[in-house]
């Protein structure tokens, strides 16, 4: 007599099915995993997008606070002021909270600017420290032009006195410039060095105007001095990461809108 054994036949359907319940199930779950990291994703970017424009405001708001001759920059790395918008400075997370910095980007040792016919440009030659309230002049710089002939229209002002001149060519450092100073409510005319006149003055700038007439072309100038000076036109980049994702922001900082009134200075000649 024949007898048929079934049961095996069942396991392996069994095993089959359930087999097939798993990887249906992994799959599912894979699917689930990448959107919740994908959404998880998603709002560290967009946290992090937003948490660069707040480092952002907070260098605008250190220039408000500090003049806008600061020096100053926040490290991408784990200090004390890059996380100061995580949950909990003290012990930070990667993953989880936010690292912001920024790098204001005004203080420099050299500025290069094209100047049209008949405009000016005005450039602080001091910067100011973090933790000093005083503003930090330079002594000297060099001024060089990137065409043969040219004339400009200089003035060297601080808040009582201003020395100027036309100056074809270059300006020297030891010849003395005729000058105004105001004292006891009187104008005076005297002569001094542009060095001298740094050295006593720790809030100058320097004003440029390109006195040819409009049909000239345009030229550009660049300051060297070996002490940092203001840039009077910079970009501010902000920065923030949330876990891997990071965005940075670029800020364009146009500091002559705001010293443009400086251009009427009663110290020309």
């Amino acid at each position: 007599m024949k007898y048929n054994n079934k049961k095996g036949y069942s396991v392996i359907i069994s095993m089959l099915l359930i087999g097939f319940l798993l990887v249906l199930t992994t799959t599912v779950f894979n699917l689930v995993l990448r959107e919740l990291r994908d959404t998880r994703g998603l709002w560290d970017s967009v946290k992090a997008f937003a948490w660069a424009e707040a480092a952002q405001e907070l260098a605008l708001l250190k220039i408000k606070e500090k003049w806008y001759g600061i020096d100053h920059n926040i490290q991408h790395n784990v200090n004390s002021e890059s996380t100061i918008l995580s949950e909990n400075p003290s012990e930070f997370k990667k993953n989880k909270d936010v690292l912001i910095s920024y790098d204001l980007g005004i203080a420099t040792n050299s500025y290069t600017e094209e100047l049209a016919p008949q405009w000016y440009s005005i450039i602080p030659l001091f910067t100011q420290s973090n933790s000093n309230e005083t503003a930090i002049s330079i002594n000297n710089y060099i001024l060089s032009v990137d065409r043969e002939e040219w004339d400009l229209v200089w003035n060297l002002i601080a808040s009582d006195k201003g020395i100027s001149w036309t100056a074809s060519g270059g300006i020297s450092d030891t010849v003395n410039w005729t000058g105004k100073k105001y004292e006891d409510s009187v104008s005076k005319i005297y002569t001094q060095s542009t060095s001298d006149f740094l050295n006593a003055n720790s809030n100058a700038y320097l004003i440029l105007f390109h006195s040819w007439n409009i049909w000239s072309q345009n030229i550009t100038f660049t300051i060297n001095s070996a002490d940092k000076f203001s840039k009077p036109k910079t970009e501010i980049i902000s920065s923030a990461q949330v876990g891997d994702y990071r965005h940075n922001l670029k800020t364009d900082y146009d500091n002559t809108k705001f010293l443009n009134m400086l251009k009427y200075s009663v110290f020309s000649n």
